[in-house]
């Protein structure tokens, strides 16, 4: 792969580094979905109660460790970042985190530079590692995927080898991809039946370097069994109405959500119409953990109030909804900011004028 100013392929390890104190205790709770019962029957859905999230602009971001600090600038070692004066620019966009302590382009868990993987021409937009191999979106008109399976101890040595992703001989446009229980799944927008899905498409892709796929109804999370996806609808009053749905053999259990963004004005609180975006869905066990974006929708309250990025993570465990740190500089080119690593932690990528931040949250 050339040196990074399109894609930062990260791997960043989860054994040297010691995680943060023990984060702040959740501000609310959801039910959790149970267990599959083994039946055949296509079970009702438990709908549970809507639960209402405040995103308080005047809120201070929780608690994150800092890792690593990987700059730009010109060298191999360093991360590339293009500039353009008629608009926005280009900077790393993707970060996963590997099992065995490593990174493509190959830093150490503390920031040390240690090699790269080649053969990525195109621009590379997405990442994830299932197994030995490190795969990443080729951005292409049907953005394929680029496998790379790294032999020995390092990656120097290893090349991208790009392939088109396929469901039933059809190719697929795809959006993001990530590793699963059940291997490599793929997120496309271009497959029929996908409805008010707020993901798209969810395409399993046993072997990542056939790019063979088959549809699979949700993100596998847990063991596999259970499914997860979210769908959306509006209200008159502009307000938008979530449905988190985990489904499994025995349950479908069905998470009522909506996100209301408060302002203080004179030290009143007051809910401002808003965009809520939910983004990058990443199995953590029995959980699903989202980047959720919330802005005003309004111009004049966008000028004057800005928005904010949020941390949701919900499933069988006590539903955590806190807000993220803020970059330093616009991360609009960043597709991938979050990433799950050993032992169920989570890391955070956020662009600094001078370089990327790596955090890490247990």
């Amino acid at each position: 792969m050339k040196r990074l100013g399109l894609l930062l392929c990260l791997l960043l390890t989860g054994v040297s580094c010691t995680g943060p104190g023990r984060p702040p205790p959740p501000k609310t709770q959801s039910a959790s979905p149970g267990r599959a019962s083994g039946t055949a029957v296509e079970p009702s859905p438990v709908v549970r109660a809507r639960v209402v999230l405040r995103a308080e602009l005047d809120e201070r971001p929780a608690p994150w460790k800092r890792i690593a600090f990987v700059p730009f600038g010109p060298r191999e070692e360093q991360l590339g970042r293009l500039v353009l004066p008629e608009g926005l620019g280009s900077q790393p966009s993707a970060i996963a985190v590997a099992s065995d302590g490593s990174r493509v382009a190959h830093y150490s868990g503390r920031g040390r530079y240690l090699g790269s993987i080649g053969g990525l021409r195109e621009r590379g937009w997405d990442l994830a590692v299932v197994g030995n191999q490190v795969v990443a979106l080729a951005r292409t008109a049907s953005d394929r995927l680029a496998v790379a399976e790294p032999g020995g101890s390092g990656v120097g040595s290893s090349e991208f080898r790009v392939v088109e992703a396929t469901v039933d001989g059809a190719p697929l446009s795809l959006i993001q991809v990530v590793s699963s229980p059940l291997g490599l799944v793929a997120q496309s927008g271009g497959l029929a039946g996908t409805g008010r899905s707020e993901f798209g498409a969810f395409v399993l892709i046993r072997d990542p370097a056939s790019g063979r796929g088959e549809r699979v109804p949700g993100l596998p999370v847990g063991d596999g069994h259970t499914f997860f996806d979210a769908d959306s609808d509006e209200r008159p009053s502009g307000q938008q109405q979530f449905r988190l749905t985990f489904a499994s053999p025995g349950l479908v259990s069905v998470h009522p959500l909506r996100v209301d963004l408060i302002a203080r004005h004179g030290g009143v609180p007051r809910s401002v119409p808003a965009i809520v975006g939910l983004l990058e869905p990443l199995p953590v066990g029995d959980d699903v953990v989202m980047y959720v974006q919330v802005s005003p929708s309004r111009p004049t309250d966008a000028e004057h109030l800005g928005g904010g990025r949020w941390l949701l993570r919900v499933g069988r465990d006590p539903l955590l909804w806190e807000r993220l740190p803020q970059p330093g500089i616009s991360d609009e080119l960043q597709h991938r900011h979050l990433a799950v690593g050993p032992g169920g932690a989570i890391y955070l990528m956020a662009p600094q004028p001078a370089g990327m931040v790596i955090m890490r949250r247990p």
